[in-house]
Formats: structure tokens, sequence, C-alpha cells
């Protein structure tokens, strides 16, 4: 019984490590161009399921247009999605601090944050996962 249950802890173990390390997959299907980012003003709340779908990949971005890094961000996560990610909608979350509405709702605690959905499903909060899937880094 004993060998059984360490064969199951390792097994799980194996397939933790296996599917951590492995780069996120966007494949899906197309997101028509005209909806593919989308931009919310963080200054009221608002759930972030209004803006998911099933069966689309949706990358959240919570950050502010006041700092170059994020612009920076913000516009590179945009081409990303429109030349070689179709199948991502980026809905960027404009907020003005950590004491926006949106971001008190949501927890929130530095800028930026990126959160990304499979369907409703959130698959990872994080960054570096996202950027590797996004970017290939």
């Amino acid at each position: 019984m004993k060998k059984i249950l360490l064969l199951v802890v390792l097994a799980v173990a194996v397939w933790f490590a296996w599917t951590r390390f492995q780069p996120l997959s966007l494949e899906g299907h197309p997101v028509p161009e005209a909806s593919r980012v989308v931009t919310v003003s963080g200054d009221v709340a608002f759930d972030v399921a209004d803006k998911l779908e099933r069966d689309t990949w949706t990358l959240v971005l919570f950050a502010s247009s006041q700092t170059a890094e994020e612009r920076t961000l913000a516009r590179q996560l945009e081409v990303s999605v429109r030349k070689d990610h179709d199948t991502v909608r980026l809905v960027i979350v404009d907020l003005q601090g950590l004491e926006s509405a949106a971001a008190v709702q949501h927890g929130i605690r530095e800028l930026p944050t990126l959160w990304l959905y499979e369907g409703y499903r959130q698959v990872t909060k994080r960054r570096a996962d996202i950027e590797r899937a996004v970017f290939g880094e």
C-alpha cells in the first residue's frame, strides 16, 4: 500500500513539474480583428467575466497609462496579439493607480499585472509564463 501511495505521489510530482515548465499553447479559435484589443477604464468597478468568452484566450493587463514601462508593455502585447496570436483577446484595464475602483475590486497590488484565461478558466497570473507564451521568451 505504501509503495502504491509513493508511486502516486511521485507521478503527481512529475506531472506537476512537467506541466509547470511547458510553455502555454495559445491555440484556439481566431478572434475577430475588431474585438481583438479592448480597453477598459479602471475608474469604475467591472467584472472580468464580462470580457471572457467560451473557447477564447483572453489576456487581461492591469496597467497605468501614466508610466512609460506600462505603456510599452501594453503596446508590445497589442502588436503581438494583432500579428502573431489571432486566437487571443487583449483586455487592457487602464488604472490611474492602485486605489482605482477596478484595482481595489480585483485585489491588484502591483502594476503591471497580467492574467490569462482560457475561456472562463483562469490559467495563470504568473507574468513570466504569460510573457513566454506571448513573446516566446
